[in-house]
């Protein structure tokens, strides 16, 4: 079950962790050598599935044209990874998203975007950006190959990016736009965090240490609006593709009452959303967060895990 914790509008003081510049390969291979240590390790065990949904570490890096973000995982299909960027760090309070703009089809944002309207994240992170990808066997792309769909949303102005499609598993970072942003995903991690289990949700350094594959982004500077050296906050997270309707009948538990289901409002296009317990960094023994819909029954929050889920770096 989902808690629920009351924010705290405190002064925070928070070093950032200096990544070091480079050029990594994009193929989805994270920890070859090219980056340094990771920024964010996972301290929770995956309620998405092992080998299937995980977010293990994060690896930061830069050069001149782009910045780089290595994740060590998996992303399965009818599922989708968020990439939350945060170009002027340290605001108070945490922001709020807010991407639905009550149309289907959605006017400008993807519907992935759109289903988390009224995420909260914690105090000093509101991001300007919001990368998504979507994995699945889209009509029209693919029956048979794991392929995504990747947008950048300008959460300021609502100005979405269409960063293209792309292929699992290719061993390259290209993508049918011409953004400039390269995607790289390697599925093929049987390392890392295992299957969540409740009464002991913390998995040790080296389930989280033994993964080395996952997915691999380059996102220009110029497309950020960032220069450096500069700070820049980020945060991970896993949810489904919201490719599901829900049907009629769908419910999920009482905020205010456990015990107690009621009928499942459904978001944007009649979709249904589901979030795992997979960010980086980790929402510190979580279960999966459940249903979430625009003002339905679960919100995405951030506030009620323990600690922060962003990490502050510093872009050489």
């Amino acid at each position: 079950m989902r808690r629920f914790l009351a924010a705290s509008f405190c002064v925070l003081s928070a070093s950032a962790l200096l990544v070091v510049a480079g050029t990594p390969t994009l193929d989805g291979d994270i920890t070859d050598g090219t980056y340094g240590a990771s920024v964010a390790d996972q301290n929770t065990r995956t309620g998405f599935g092992d080998n299937e949904n995980e977010l293990n570490q994060m690896f930061v890096d830069s050069d001149a044209t782009n910045v780089y973000i290595g994740i060590t995982g998996n992303i399965a299909d009818n599922n989708a990874f968020h990439l939350w960027i945060d170009t002027n760090p340290n605001e108070v309070p945490g922001g709020v998203l807010a991407t639905d703009d009550g149309s289907c089809p959605q006017l400008v944002r993807p519907v992935i975007q759109a289903m988390l309207s009224g995420t909260q994240f914690d105090d000093f992170f509101e991001p300007e950006y919001g990368l998504s990808v979507s994995v699945g066997k889209f009509p029209g792309q693919s029956d048979t190959l794991l392929v995504f769909a990747a947008d950048l949303l300008d959460l300021d102005t609502n100005v979405n990016t269409i960063l293209g499609v792309g292929a699992v598993d290719t061993g390259n970072g290209l993508l049918t736009g011409d953004s400039g942003v390269q995607i790289a995903i390697d599925n093929s991690n049987t390392a890392g965090v295992v299957g969540f289990d409740p009464n002991n949700p913390a998995p040790d350094p080296n389930e989280i240490n033994s993964a080395t594959t996952g997915i691999e982004i380059a996102i220009p500077k110029a497309l950020l609006g960032i220069s450096t050296p500069q700070d820049i906050s980020l945060a991970a997270f896993i949810t489904n593709n919201a490719q599901d309707t829900g049907g009629p009948g769908a419910v999920c538990p009482d905020p205010n009452d456990p015990n107690l289901l009621i009928p499942q409002e459904a978001g944007p296009c009649g979709r249904f959303g589901f979030a795992s317990n997979q960010s980086l960094p980790g929402l510190a023994g979580f279960d999966n967060i459940a249903t979430f819909t625009p003002g339905g029954c679960f919100r995405v929050d951030f506030t009620a895990a323990t600690g922060n889920q962003w990490v502050l770096v510093t872009l050489p």
